[in-house]
């Protein structure tokens, strides 16, 4: 697939469902404290952000593509640890410094996740 963007935006929806399930999963797991929405809401939610930020993100690795360390799959899973340090833990960073240590945590487990599964499908996905 030649267009960063139309691979992104699909990489974006398989990361958000990623992103469903390890949210969910560290609810379970109790790391995030109580919530407060909906399950339903923070899947909608989640999908929306990462279709959105799927397409941007997809751009950026067709423009940024020669620059990126690695090869396929690889290369893609690089790009998605980019995004997720510089999405969630500088931001992480942000919200402990203002005192909201469930917020980090929440964002760095399900940040990881969605990053790394939205890396791999890009990296399968897009073809220079």
């Amino acid at each position: 697939m030649k267009s960063g963007i139309v691979a992104g935006v699909i990489a974006g929806v398989v990361g958000g469902i990623s992103a469903i399930i390890f949210g969910g999963l560290g609810s379970m797991l109790g790391l995030y404290g109580l919530a407060v929405i909906t399950v339903e809401e923070w899947s909608i939610y989640t999908i929306i952000l990462t279709v959105v930020y799927g397409a941007i993100f997809g751009l950026l690795y067709a423009k940024l593509y020669d620059g990126i360390p690695g090869e396929g799959i690889l290369k893609g899973a690089m790009a998605g640890l980019i995004v997720w340090f510089i999405k969630d833990v500088t931001t992480g960073i942000d919200l402990g410094l203002e005192r909201e240590p469930i917020s980090v945590v929440a964002m760095l487990w399900v940040g990881f996740f969605t990053w790394i599964v939205y890396g791999l499908v890009i990296g399968k996905l897009y073809k220079k």
